[in-house]
């Protein structure tokens, strides 16, 4: 894209399971802080391709944030709906973005 089609930040958004969480927490995750194992892995729900992630932070200057929340487990069979953890969290979540683009100096809406 050209530069002024790119955009300057993105925001990911995931649920996630890491064994120090409680249900519904809802968290940043540094890219930088992902374990050397996980950077190779190619498969998005591994973690939304972090070695790509790192490469757009660092060659284009794009500000990235990974906002994850807690699952309270992975179930053996995906079915509608929330829990409740994430039920909570999704209020949770929607003020961290607006916190993280308030930092930005932006508001949600200001480039649709």
């Amino acid at each position: 894209l050209a530069p002024d089609y790119r955009p300057d930040r993105l925001i990911i958004v995931d649920a996630v399971d890491f064994p120090d969480r409680r249900p519904g927490d809802v968290f940043v995750i540094d890219i930088a802080s992902i374990p050397a194992k996980k950077i190779h892995d190619f498969s998005l729900h591994q973690f939304p391709t972090t070695n790509l992630l790192a490469e757009l932070q660092q060659h284009t200057g794009m500000n990235v944030a990974i906002l994850a929340a807690q699952v309270h487990s992975i179930p053996e069979r995906i079915s509608p709906g929330l829990s409740a953890a994430m039920v909570g969290a999704v209020g949770v979540a929607c003020e961290k973005i607006q916190q993280i683009l308030s930092e930005a100096g932006e508001t949600p809406g200001d480039r649709l």
